[in-house]
């Protein structure tokens, strides 16, 4: 199950659809923190963005969390956490 904005959880397959239909029309990282650890790499930021998914405005800003792994010299996302600030 995933966690959708202003959605709730979601089953993997249902928010894989969603993402054919988010229309994300800005987006900017802001206060990024990085954290590494050997291998491992945490990224925390202030993600802003204004989008809508089928006309629904999904315009946020968020707190996100991600962790980082390097595999194959290559660094690839293994995980994300976001929370909407109020």
């Amino acid at each position: 199950m995933l966690q959708a904005p202003g959605i709730g959880r979601m089953p993997r397959a249902e928010w894989l659809a969603t993402v054919a239909v988010y229309d994300i029309h800005s987006f900017s990282f802001d206060d990024v923190d990085v954290l590494t650890y050997g291998d491992f790499a945490v990224m925390r930021s202030r993600y802003t963005q204004r989008a809508t998914v089928r006309g629904q405005d999904r315009s946020a800003v968020f707190l996100m969390t991600d962790v980082w792994v390097r595999r194959d010299g290559r660094w690839q996302v293994v995980s994300r956490h976001t929370s909407i600030l109020d």
